[in-house]
């Protein structure tokens, strides 16, 4: 009975969740212009930089730099509007008519994003850019900018980028489109980019690219493969994450999308994520870190962040978010964020 009304209050969030999407789409709209006039605005920095001529006033080309480097600095902490998924506590409604699965490969979550003539960046859930700028080869021939949620592998494996969602594709808005037709775009897209052979204009377009480009790092772009998350599909798909712990790119669980959810900024309940230590190299997050050898897992705690107000009330991160309890004073930390050891008290006592 527990067990049914949990269920119940996910579906009854993911149905909140779906009245908000007018509201989600605005916020990731809003997001995607701040980056794109970020990376425009590095990328006429660079242009002026290397069009100056020997002899320009040095001076002044130094306070240009410093002024230039302020406001990099200011941007590099940007948060992409990335679309994170929600534990799968408990099997949705229609699993497996409206959801998609799929294998989610090891790495950290970003966002890349692409603009003419392939120069990339990549950035993580909080702003930070985890490469310098490079050359994404095969978005070189691409006249707008491309905008991906991708997972980035962890060394030797990173000239490889798994591409998860399409927010934009050479210019063109998807993220206030389907799962459904986001994921179909983007395998089919990236597939055909695989296969055909580029035109001369094209190679012409991306050997100046290259030839411009510092560093010259040229990414190899992938996307990982779906499926409709019936019995047969889940199996297979946790098969192959398990096999791939033993060999070849590590998995990190699984993903499941909702066909009909439009892409929207941070936690969403229409993409659910399922780990266990078959499936996962990391499948729980324990202290103290790393965890002893000897200890058994059972008895190591659990690890919880949950947002803390001026009012010390502490909250989840949910949309809409639940207030847990009232800790009994106030820590001694500089952000708003408090792990759940922190003893609180629950407004039911």
């Amino acid at each position: 009975r527990g067990y049914a009304r949990f269920e119940e209050r996910l579906q009854s969030r993911r149905e909140s969740f779906v009245a908000r999407l007018s509201e989600n789409r605005a916020a990731v709209a809003r997001q995607l212009r701040l980056l794109h006039d970020t990376q425009s605005d590095e990328g006429k920095h660079r242009n002026c930089t290397r069009g100056r001529g020997r002899n320009a006033d040095a001076e002044e080309e130094e306070e240009k730099k410093k002024k230039k480097a302020s406001k990099k600095k200011e941007h590099r902490l940007i948060p992409p509007p990335l679309m994170l998924p929600d534990w799968m506590v408990a099997i949705p409604h229609e699993l497996t008519t409206k959801w998609f699965a799929r294998v989610r490969p090891d790495g950290k979550h970003a966002m890349l994003v692409v603009t003419r003539g392939g120069r990339a960046t990549i950035r993580n859930k909080n702003g930070r850019l985890l490469r310098e700028p490079f050359l994404c080869a095969p978005l070189a021939h691409h006249k707008g900018n491309t905008v991906l949620d991708v997972v980035v592998p962890y060394a030797p494996y990173q000239h490889v980028i798994h591409a998860l969602d399409v927010l934009v594709w050479n210019g063109h808005d998807l993220h206030d489109c389907q799962a459904e037709f986001r994921l179909h775009w983007l395998v089919t897209e990236l597939e055909q980019l695989e296969q055909m052979q580029q035109s001369d204009d094209d190679q012409m377009a991306i050997d100046t690219a290259i030839e411009n480009a510092s560093p010259k790092v040229v990414v190899q772009l992938k996307a990982v493969l779906y499926d409709v998350a019936d019995r047969s599909c889940v199996a297979q798909l946790y098969a192959d994450a398990t096999g791939a712990q033993n060999g070849g790119v590590r998995a990190d669980g699984l993903l499941f999308y909702r066909v009909d959810a439009s892409y929207s900024a941070g936690f969403s309940p229409m993409v659910l994520q399922w780990k266990d230590e078959n499936c996962s190299a990391v499948a729980i997050e324990t202290l103290p870190e790393p965890p002893p050898s000897d200890a058994a897992l059972e008895s190591l705690p659990l690890v919880v962040a949950l947002n803390m107000s001026p009012e010390l009330e502490l909250y989840t991160s949910d949309e809409p978010s639940i207030k847990l309890g009232t800790i009994n004073e106030a820590p001694h930390l500089e952000n708003e964020s408090l792990d759940a050891e922190e003893q609180f008290k629950d407004d039911d006592k």
